[in-house]
């Protein structure tokens, strides 16, 4: 009867303790929804004001641009920052300050404004092809595909963007993915005849680098073969001098029992001498080759040698 009531207790517990979980649970899940929601309204507020900004008349941004278009980069970088200043959502002037900082090969700072941009901009596309652009320049191509799946996901039939595409697939080593979207290039625009070059040359790496597979395999096995050699050379060695009863091949050897063998101290001692040669050439290769597999035939090889080298110093110690 005690036992039931501690039971039921435990239990009645441990459902406390659940449903205090779930409860906690539900509500850390209603937070986060609750965050997620909020941080939504206000990425939308913020392209409206975007929006309305953008459409306001502005002189400020008007001489930015035309000093871009004049190719007088920094003096565009100081106008629309100050259009920037006094108008946080502009885009536009993100979109074109990022566009002359590229210019003055300030890419770190570009790339904060083409993010910028694609945030507040209606349409992002073509500040997302030059964030992947940007951090292809900054070596961070892993990072690059996103910002430039999601420009071709916007604007699918623009060729520059699939060209950088394919040229980003094609620097990673991803020929069939690569040569796919040269093929859509073509699609889109047949005009495009420098294409079909930028197809062979694809081509030409998938069969430089499947040439190189091969030759590496070759070099393996060419390891292996001389492993094998040397194991096979090793293993004659061993024979020679070792018969299958383990006496000397040199004379009658030392019986199991410990009895001396009868052969002459320096006969033996010419053995023992050899076999450390052998072991230490062994334990050299060993060394050179530890990165293959065929390293446990030496394991045992060595093993065998240093019996060998005991049971001629038990010899020789019974010569005596």
């Amino acid at each position: 009867m005690g036992k039931d009531i501690a039971r039921h207790a435990s239990i009645k517990a441990y459902k406390k303790v659940l449903e205090e979980l779930n409860a906690k649970m539900g509500g850390d899940a209603d937070m986060l929804t609750l965050s997620l929601n909020r941080a939504a309204e206000g990425l939308e507020k913020r392209r409206m004001q975007a929006a309305a900004e953008a459409a306001r008349p502005n002189s400020d941004y008007s001489l930015g641009i035309k000093l871009l278009q004049a190719s007088d980069n920094g003096d565009a970088v100081a106008v629309l920052s100050k259009v920037i200043a006094a108008s946080p959502c502009h885009y536009p002037a993100y979109f074109f300050r990022g566009l002359a900082y590229v210019n003055t090969g300030q890419y770190s700072k570009a790339l904060a404004d083409f993010r910028q941009a694609s945030l507040l901009s209606p349409e992002p596309a073509d500040a997302f092809y030059y964030q992947s652009y940007l951090l292809q320049k900054l070596r961070r191509s892993e990072e690059a595909y996103v910002p430039m799946l999601k420009a071709v996901e916007a604007n699918p039939d623009n060729v520059n963007y699939r060209v950088l595409y394919a040229g980003l697939l094609e620097g990673d080593g991803r020929w069939a993915e690569a040569k796919r979207q040269y093929r859509r290039v073509l699609e889109i625009n047949p005009d495009m005849v420098e294409v079909y070059d930028w197809i062979e040359r694809v081509d030409r790496k998938e069969a430089e680098n499947a040439a190189l597979e091969v030759q590496r395999s070759m070099q393996i096995l060419e390891r292996q073969s001389q492993m094998l050699q040397v194991y096979t050379q090793t293993m004659t060695n061993l024979s020679g001098s070792v018969s299958p009863s383990g006496a000397s091949s040199s004379g009658t050897g030392s019986s199991a029992s410990g009895v001396p063998s009868g052969r002459s101290r320096e006969s033996i001692q010419r053995d023992l001498d050899k076999a450390k040669k052998l072991l230490s050439d062994m334990t050299k290769n060993q060394e050179r080759d530890s990165s293959l597999v065929d390293l446990q035939i030496y394991n045992g090889m060595i093993q065998r040698q240093e019996q060998k080298i005991y049971e001629l110093e038990e010899e020789l110690r019974l010569a005596e």
